[in-house]
C-alpha cells in the first residue's frame, strides 16, 4: 500500500476513536461512595511508614467527632463503658481519692466513704505528690484520673504529704464500692448520718450529692428518721446532676401539683412530667442551697421548687445545663457515645441552658450569698471532714480521752460558722414569716412580668399573609 494511503487510513481510525471517546456516556455514580473520612482514614492505613491501629484510628475519630459537637456529649471508650454505667448507678471502681488541682500543686480535699484511701485514713489538707512514682505536677488532669481510677481492679502507690509536713506512703488496692448520694450534718457512732441540724430550732439540713438509682430511697428514709422538723435544708451545691429521672423523682417528694419539667426533643415535640401527690413529704419549710456547680437534673430540682414556691433558693446561679444526654451503642465494637439528644425546660416553658457565650442561663436564687474563694475552700473541707468515719469507740481497758457527748449545739455552731451559706439558710427558716415574704415577693415579681409579657404580645402588629399589617386572626 503506497505510504500516503497508509497516513489517510491512520488518521481516519484515530478520529473514529476520539470521536467513541467523546461521545461515550459517563460512568454512572457509585451506589455507595466511599465517605471523605473513610477514604482519608484508608490513605493513613495505606501510606503511613509506622503500621496503624485500625482499632486507635477508629476511636479517634469518633472522640474528635464527638468533641465538636457541645461540652456535654462525649466519647465512652470499650474499656471504659462498665465503669462509666456503673458511675450513673453510684458506684465506683477507684481508690476515692479526692483531689483538687490548684496552681501550686494537687490538694487532698478528702475520700470517698468506704473507700480505699478513706480506710487508710487518708484525710483533707495533704498534697498528693506522687501517683506510682510518677509525679502528679507532671500529669494533666486526665492524666491524674486516669491513674486514680485506672481501668479497674489493682494496687496504686501514692506519696502525700500530710497537713503537718510529714511524707506518707500508701499502697491502695482499687476496689468498687457504693456511693454515699444522700448524707447529713454528721455521723453517728456507727456511722449512721444525723440530719439534724440543731435539735434546739428543729432545722434539718439534708445534703444530696448526686443523683443514682438508690439517691431516692435514701432521701425517702433520711426524711422519714427526721419525722417532723420545723424546716429542712435541702443542699444541692457542687451536685453535677445523674439521672434525669431519679431528679425528677426527688423534686416530687415535695412537689404535689405542677409540671415539674418538659422535656423538648430536637424536633420540637415537648413531653411535660407533671408532679403526683402520691408519697409526697408533708410541706413544711424549705431553703434550697445551690450554686455554679449545681448542675442539671440538680438545677431541674431546685427550679421547680422555685417555680412553684415550695422552697427559697439562698447560693449563687446554678451552672445552666438544662441538656438531656443518651447512651448510645456504636456498631463494630467500638463503644458508645453519651450524647445530647433533648433539652429540658423547668415547669413548662422556662429554659435554663445557658447561652453559648455562658453570660445567661441556669437558676437564680433568692438570696444570693456569695463565698469568696477561701470561704468556699473552708466549706468544702468542712464538709470533707465530717466524711470520715467514727473510729473505735473506747472500751473497758481503753479510757475515754473526751465526753462521751458533747453539747447539742456544738455541731451546728461548727457547721454555721464553716458556711455562711448554710447560716442564711438556717436564719431564714428560723425567722418568723421570712421565708412566706420572700416567695410572696417572687411570686409578685412573676405575675408582673407575664403581665408585661401579655401586654408586648398584644400590642405588636400582626402579619397578614402577604406581609401586610392587620388585626391578625386565628
Amino acid at each position: 500500500m503506497p505510504k500516503r494511503n497508509i497516513i489517510w487510513t491512520l488518521a481516519i481510525v484515530a478520529a473514529g476513536v476520539v470521536t467513541v471517546l467523546v461521545t461515550r456516556p459517563a460512568p454512572p455514580p457509585e451506589k455507595h461512595p466511599v465517605p471523605p473520612v473513610a477514604r482519608a482514614y484508608q490513605k493513613i492505613r495505606d501510606g503511613w511508614y509506622f503500621p496503624p491501629d485500625g482499632t486507635a484510628l477508629q476511636q479517634a475519630a469518633v472522640r474528635g467527632m464527638v468533641g465538636q459537637l457541645d461540652e456535654f456529649s462525649s466519647y465512652v471508650a470499650p474499656d471504659r463503658i462498665a465503669r462509666f454505667h456503673a458511675r450513673l448507678d453510684g458506684r465506683a471502681t477507684c481508690v476515692g481519692l479526692l483531689v483538687e488541682r490548684l496552681a501550686d500543686g494537687v490538694e487532698i480535699i478528702g475520700a470517698l466513704p468506704g473507700s480505699p484511701a478513706h480506710q487508710a485514713g487518708i484525710g483533707p489538707g495533704g498534697r498528693l505528690v506522687s501517683i506510682d512514682e510518677r509525679r502528679v505536677a507532671d500529669l494533666t488532669a486526665e492524666g491524674l484520673r486516669e491513674l486514680l481510677e485506672g481501668p479497674g481492679a489493682g494496687k496504686v502507690h501514692l506519696a502525700v504529704v500530710d497537713p503537718a509536713g510529714r511524707t506518707q506512703s500508701y499502697d491502695l488496692t482499687r476496689k468498687t464500692f457504693r456511693l454515699e448520694t444522700v448524707t447529713g450534718v454528721r455521723r453517728k457512732r456507727k456511722g449512721q448520718w444525723d440530719c439534724l441540724l440543731d435539735p434546739a430550732t428543729g432545722i434539718a439540713c439534708v445534703r444530696v450529692k448526686e443523683f443514682v438509682h438508690t439517691t431516692v430511697e435514701h432521701l425517702r428514709q433520711a426524711l422519714r428518721e427526721l419525722g417532723g422538723p420545723h424546716g429542712i435544708v435541702l443542699d444541692l451545691r457542687d451536685n453535677p446532676g445523674g439521672r434525669i429521672e431519679v431528679g425528677y423523682a426527688v423534686a416530687n417528694l415535695f412537689l404535689r401539683k405542677g409540671v415539674i419539667f418538659t422535656r423538648v426533643d430536637r424536633a420540637g415535640r415537648r413531653r411535660p412530667f407533671p408532679a403526683r401527690s402520691a408519697g409526697t413529704h408533708r410541706p413544711v419549710p424549705m431553703v434550697v442551697l445551690i450554686n455554679e456547680r449545681t448542675a442539671s437534673a440538680a438545677e431541674m430540682v431546685a427550679g421547680a421548687l422555685r417555680l412553684h414556691d415550695r422552697a427559697v433558693l439562698v447560693g449563687t446561679r446554678t451552672c445552666g445545663k438544662g441538656l438531656v444526654q443518651s447512651m448510645i451503642s456504636l456498631p463494630g465494637g467500638l463503644g458508645q457515645i453519651n450524647l445530647t439528644t433533648a433539652e429540658f425546660l423547668v415547669g413548662t416553658s422556662q429554659r435554663i441552658r445557658r447561652s453559648p457565650e455562658g453570660d445567661t442561663g441556669g437558676v437564680e436564687p433568692h438570696r444570693r450569698i456569695d463565698l469568696t474563694a477561701a470561704e468556699d475552700k473552708a466549706r468544702r473541707r468542712f464538709w470533707a471532714d465530717t466524711e470520715v468515719m467514727p473510729g473505735p469507740q473506747p472500751t473497758a481497758t481503753t479510757p475515754a480521752t473526751a465526753p462521751t457527748t458533747a453539747p447539742a449545739t456544738r455541731p451546728a455552731d461548727r457547721a454555721l460558722r464553716a458556711d455562711r451559706q448554710l447560716a442564711e439558710a438556717a436564719r431564714l427558716l428560723a425567722a418568723d414569716g421570712e421565708i412566706r415574704a420572700l416567695l410572696d415577693e417572687a411570686r409578685a415579681e412573676r405575675l408582673r412580668r407575664q403581665e408585661q409579657s401579655t401586654r408586648k404580645a398584644s400590642s405588636r402588629p400582626s402579619q397578614d399573609a402577604n406581609g401586610a399589617e392587620g388585626a391578625g386572626h386565628e
